[in-house]
């Protein structure tokens, strides 16, 4: 079945996107959450004010296996985590690669195409090429 769909930049958006009909929602599914500033404000006022169940779909760490945007804090609420599949290997994608970044740079949202799953393994190769680190 067909769901209608909005791109928003921010979260605090969607409501104005989807209109009149905001109300009647009783599922709101966000993916790329890290992206987004505003996630943990958004998700509490929808669940907790509007009575709307809502579902995330995002990385909550980078590369640098630093924090990366609110989806590690949204963990709080009913959670359910669920690890991507790594890009190169057949192995649990737990770290997120930047393939369009230069050494010691941080992830750059502008640049969402670029991310790819990665493994433990593979991160740790990539952090040696990368960073020239000898990892033998």
């Amino acid at each position: 079945m067909a769901r209608p769909c909005h791109a928003v930049g921010t979260l605090a958006e969607l409501r104005s996107a989807v209109g009149q009909d905001y109300d009647a929602v009783e599922v709101i599914a966000i993916d790329e959450a890290q992206f987004f500033p505003d996630l943990l404000k958004f998700c509490t006022e929808a669940s907790d004010h509007a009575n709307k169940q809502v579902l995330v779909a995002g990385l909550d760490g980078d590369f640098q296996r630093q924090r990366f945007g609110q989806v590690s804090y949204y963990r709080m609420y009913s959670f359910v985590g669920l690890l991507a599949l790594c890009d190169h290997i057949v192995a649990q994608g737990t770290f997120s690669d930047f393939a369009c970044m230069s050494a010691g740079a941080r992830l750059d949202t502008s640049f969402r195409h670029c991310h790819q799953a990665d493994c433990r393994l593979c991160i740790l190769w990539s952090t040696c090429f990368v960073f020239s680190k000898n990892c033998s």
